[in-house]
């Protein structure tokens, strides 16, 4: 086999390998090479021994073939992610949400047999003398499974006897520790040194796909002599990525642009060109491929517009089909939530750059204590219980049926006056647990107070969490844009289930929609 399809698992020792290592931990790179560029320098300052990259080189960025040679070429591993597998054929992407989905596609065109080869020939697992590493969990490494809460790593420890485990996949920097009481708990990034009788699971984060409000790559160092583990943080050009993607015919990442809209430079000029004009004979060869551009566009637009009037018109009759499903099941869950008192939040003045109006969920709770800043309702007490819990995602409400039963929760009302909104946005997210079946429905309701100061409800939004999620299948999410009517003074969020099983709830936003962005297609988020 040629040196360039070298499997590079099991660990293979050279004469450099000393007890004493520093290895630099990369993940989730994305194409991005711009995030690639500025991790590898400050790795090159910093002396590195060796790069370990856990995964996930490919998918969503611009740059896959640039991206992919240049880890070819410094990192000492590369372990296969689960975009990599789909770019390679190894896993179906349609699993994917649809974004993840266009960009494995494009990736497949962009890249040359040879990479595809190579991708073909990565390991899922690697052994070292003192760690080990995957993408995903260790139980089932091909099923590319998350670690995110604290139940989640409890495969992982069983399925392996080092002290130190790296992942990937999640796109967040997190530490998992396990100790003599045999109960894992969840640490945010910090420096830190091994401690006998402790393991760990440690996850990097991302370097080129961060989630978490900041264009910031992060990866770890682990020195072998010391025990050590350090994270870097490290900022991106965020203008030239978003350069880049349209450079490319990506589609525009509506979270990207949201952050970007928030850090963007004032412009104190108009902006002119210093592009230096072309020759005569120049423009035209130029108009010359413009016009064999739009010959070939107008050909192919009219070869497909049979087919694309046939598809439209199934697309709409699945349309319409779902939402007279979804009005049918929303309709069928009519539980009434107890007015009792709750205190009301004011938008304004705490409306800002995407803050949510909604009280935070609590880190714990037990089941039939009252929600705060919430409430909720049972249909059968006896069958159904609620508690809470913090992990890597945030807090989240874990609710269990012991069979099929309705379950509401809402937030107080929030008060519109003074903040002149014409648009919001709800999020959610939910992840499907132990056997859940059944429909969550997120829902807005619009208040209107008359002379008197009555509020009256005129308007329901209601949506099913159905939408594809990048953190694996049994995780579902939705991202709307609302359109306020003009005489709105209040809101409310409302969260409307029916269903037998778990499931987790993430916090529920309600922010300010800024309206220069587009919503999310289809309610999913990217």
């Amino acid at each position: 086999m040629p040196a360039f399809f070298y499997p590079p698992t099991p660990w293979r020792r050279s004469a450099g390998d000393t007890p004493a290592m520093r290895y630099a931990f990369i993940s989730d790179v994305h194409a991005n090479l711009i995030a690639l560029q500025s991790v590898l320098n400050d790795i090159s300052r910093l002396k590195i021994d060796k790069i370990i990259c856990l995964g996930d080189t490919t998918g969503y960025g611009p740059q896959p073939a640039e991206t992919l040679e240049l880890i070819y070429q410094v990192a000492e591993v590369h372990l296969l992610g689960n975009h990599d597998a789909a770019v390679c054929g190894k896993l179906n992407p349609v699993i994917f949400s649809d974004s993840a989905r266009k960009a494995v596609l494009k990736h497949r065109e962009m890249i040359s047999a040879q990479a595809l080869q190579w991708l073909e020939t990565l390991h899922l697992t690697l052994k070292a003398p003192d760690f080990q590493c995957a993408h995903g969990d260790f139980s089932k490494p091909g099923a590319f499974n998350y670690i995110i809460s604290e139940a989640d790593t409890l495969p992982s420890w069983s399925a392996t006897h080092e002290q130190l485990l790296f992942v990937g996949h999640t796109h967040l920097a997190a530490i998992h520790v396990i100790g003599a009481s045999g109960l894992p708990h969840y640490l945010p990034p910090c420096d830190f040194i091994l401690e006998k009788g402790k393991r760990y699971i440690i996850n990097p984060g991302t370097v080129g796909y961060p989630r978490g409000g900041t264009f910031e790559s992060t990866y770890c160092i682990y020195d072998s002599a010391e025990k050590s583990v350090v994270f870097r943080h490290l900022p991106f050009d965020y203008i030239a990525y978003n350069r880049s993607l349209a450079a490319a015919g990506f589609d525009e990442i509506p979270w990207i642009n949201q952050r970007a809209s928030v850090l963007s430079l004032p412009e104190v000029r108009k902006r002119l060109s210093f592009t230096k004009p072309l020759a005569d004979e120049d423009h035209v060869i130029e108009s010359l491929k413009k016009i064999q551009s739009s010959q070939k566009k107008l050909i192919k637009k009219y070869r497909v517009l049979i087919t694309l009037v046939v598809l439209l018109s199934i697309v709409g009759a699945l349309y319409l089909t779902r939402r007279i499903t979804e009005a049918r099941a929303a309709a069928a869950i009519s539980l009434t939530v107890p007015e009792g008192q709750m205190q009301m939040i004011n938008a304004y003045p705490i409306k800002a750059n995407g803050v949510n109006f909604l009280h935070a969920l609590p880190s714990a709770l037990s089941s039939g204590d009252p929600l705060p800043g919430w409430r909720y309702v049972f249909e059968n007490k006896n069958r159904q219980r609620v508690t809470a819990g913090a992990g890597i995602a945030g807090n989240q409400l874990i609710v269990t049926h012991s069979g099929q039963h309705k379950f509401v929760f809402e937030s107080p009302l929030v008060n519109l006056a003074g903040t002149a909104l014409n648009a919001v946005r709800i999020r959610g997210r939910i992840r499907k647990l132990a056997g859940f079946e059944g429909h969550v429905f997120y829902q807005l309701h619009t208040y209107v107070q008359d002379k008197e100061g009555a509020l009256h409800r005129v308007k329901v939004d209601s949506f099913e969490v159905r939408g594809h999620s990048n953190e694996g299948a049994d995780v579902a999410a939705i991202s709307r844009k609302i359109k306020l009517i003009k005489e709105a003074s209040h809101l409310r969020l409302r969260v409307e289930a029916d269903f037998t099983g778990t499931v987790e709830l993430r916090q529920p936003e309600l922010v300010e929609e800024d309206t220069t962005i587009p919503a999310a297609a289809g309610g999913n988020i990217p």
